[in-house]
């Protein structure tokens, strides 16, 4: 029990009124002379028998709390006599540390003076759940959370990234590891919210890369077989040899043809050198120099990689898509006429 009497007379008696049937008499004895009674003497009475003597202070908490085991009190009612007249009290409880104040104080006390009179003191993120500028009124628990902010840091792994190169230099489905990865290192900085000894939150207020990841490099294959014509390029293929990657798709039909007896001085219409890899088009439908990836729907026959470079009347009539050339006159028979994929790549 903390009581505070703002204001004493001289020659005045103040008495409160306890829970139960006590009563506490305070004597304020004043100097004659003297305006304040600060620093004089103070008696308290129980039941008409002194029980400790103190000097008048703003608290007179420290002489009750000394003597409240022998009056059996618990709790100040809300009027006090002073000199005569009444005068309101408020009960007023300060909780901070785990540990409990009740106090006494008077109509026009702040929350303030209450944390000042209970010895408690806040610190720069403590929190109240009253603001201190409000006035005391009965019954007013007033609650401070102790709050306080800790910073540490962990060491944690980066994953690495896995990149696919295509390869010409590998059969199709075949794959290899060109270079293994490693995990990268970050430290990761958190910040713990403490209540009242308590961890409210964790935020992650900051990370730095110490060890940057280093990906790991796997090549597959896109060397088909029975290829005519090789890419000098990777070009990624699914399991029909059918490029995964390309601007444009047409479908149409396809024949061969040769120079005569394998004259390796002819020229095409464009003036490039007859050979596999260049093939006779509209070039009102594969402008010249278009590169292009040539294959069967079902995959079974691939040409492969081509430059528009030539023309013909088949193609030119449109009753061809495109005319392959071949080093062999038995390499056009057995060709043919089909039906072939022609994609523009490039």
């Amino acid at each position: 029990m903390m009581m505070i009497w703002k204001k004493a007379m001289q020659y005045g008696r103040r008495i409160v009124r306890l829970c139960g049937d006590r009563f506490l008499a305070l004597a304020l004895l004043a100097a004659v002379t003297a305006g304040t009674l600060l620093g004089m003497p103070v008696t308290a009475e129980a039941d008409d028998e002194a029980v400790g003597t103190a000097t008048v202070e703003r608290c007179t908490f420290k002489l009750l709390q000394s003597n409240l085991a022998a009056m059996d009190a618990a709790t100040v009612q809300k009027t006090a006599v002073y000199a005569g007249e009444p005068r309101v009290l408020n009960n007023v409880s300060v909780t901070a540390d785990g540990n409990t104040a009740v106090l006494c104080l008077e109509a026009g006390d702040t929350v303030a003076e209450a944390l000042a009179t209970a010895e408690v003191t806040l610190g720069a993120a403590d929190r109240l759940n009253v603001a201190d500028t409000q006035y005391v009124t009965d019954g007013l628990s007033v609650e401070v959370t102790r709050v306080d902010y800790k910073e540490y840091t962990k060491t944690q792994a980066i994953a690495f990234t896995t990149e696919v190169k295509y390869t010409n230099e590998l059969r199709q489905g075949a794959s290899k590891v060109s270079r293994q990865g490693e995990k990268g290192v970050k430290t990761v900085t958190y910040r713990e919210c403490i209540e009242n000894g308590v961890v409210v939150s964790t935020v992650k207020v900051g990370e730095e890369v110490t060890k940057q990841p280093v990906a790991k490099v796997v090549l597959k294959g896109t060397k088909v077989g029975n290829v005519v014509s090789e890419a000098p390029f990777a070009i990624a293929l699914d399991g029909a040899a059918q490029p995964l990657s390309y601007q444009k798709k047409l479908t149409g039909k396809a024949t061969a043809y040769t120079s005569d007896r394998g004259d390796s001085g002819t020229r095409t219409s464009c003036g490039h050198r007859a050979q596999v890899g260049i093939v006779a088009v509209d070039p009102r439908v594969i402008p010249y120099g278009t590169k292009l990836w040539i294959v069967s729907e079902d995959g079974k026959w691939v040409y492969g990689y081509a430059i528009a470079g030539d023309t013909g009347g088949g193609v030119r009539s449109g009753k061809l898509l495109v005319d392959l050339y071949f080093d062999t006159y038995g390499e056009c028979t057995k060709f043919g006429r089909r039906t072939m994929n022609v994609y523009v790549i490039g």
